[in-house]
């Protein structure tokens, strides 16, 4: 079963948010409350296409604005951001990125190449996408065991997901590893590879 990667699965045309250091952090707020996303990237030019400096993100505005006592309408993000956050780089497989930001207790991660954002990941959408990528392989254990006309519907699926019939095909440390994440970890059994 194919590995997801960050490009496609999880970054693919997006329209990314960035602004420059010398921005204001109500700027930042504002285009966070209008785009609906909880982070933007920082660039040397305020461009997509700049060289990343920072992210800033909810919890940075929290933590370092609102409980600092700061003024958003005054404050520069250049004086507030997370300056050179780590990144993900575009080729990493999703379950990597996943367990990597769990580690480090991230939320959000910008997805860079040579220093540039080609994109950005939550650990919500890196989730969705590995739980996705279970079901379907659950499908394929199910396909394999009863053949491939044998059909399963999305309920069906979902109590497969939630059983020990996930846990018994995962091959992985790392695919272990996100199923105790989820909650579906537990004891292991032969796999249906």
């Amino acid at each position: 079963m194919p590995q997801r990667k960050l490009i496609p699965h999880v970054v693919s045309n997006q329209d990314i948010t960035a602004l420059s250091p010398k921005n204001l952090v109500s700027l930042a707020v504002k285009r966070m409350i209008d785009r609906n996303i909880s982070a933007v990237v920082i660039t040397d030019d305020g461009t997509a296409q700049g060289l990343l400096l920072g992210i800033f993100t909810e919890r940075d505005f929290i933590v370092r604005v609102v409980g600092a006592g700061r003024n958003a309408g005054k404050t520069r993000l250049g004086d507030v951001m997370t300056r050179d956050p780590e990144t993900l780089p575009s080729e990493a497989r999703v379950i990597d990125a996943l367990t990597f930001m769990r580690r480090r207790q991230y939320h959000h991660l910008p997805v860079a190449d040579d220093g540039r954002v080609v994109g950005m990941v939550s650990i919500r959408s890196l989730f969705a996408v590995v739980t996705e990528q279970l079901e379907d392989d659950v499908h394929e254990c199910v396909s394999f065991i009863f053949g491939s006309s044998y059909s399963v519907d999305k309920d069906q699926q979902h109590r497969l997901v939630d059983s020990e019939a996930l846990r018994s095909h995962v091959d992985d440390a790392e695919q272990r590893e996100a199923l105790q994440l989820s909650g579906l970890g537990g004891a292991s059994v032969p796999q249906c590879h």
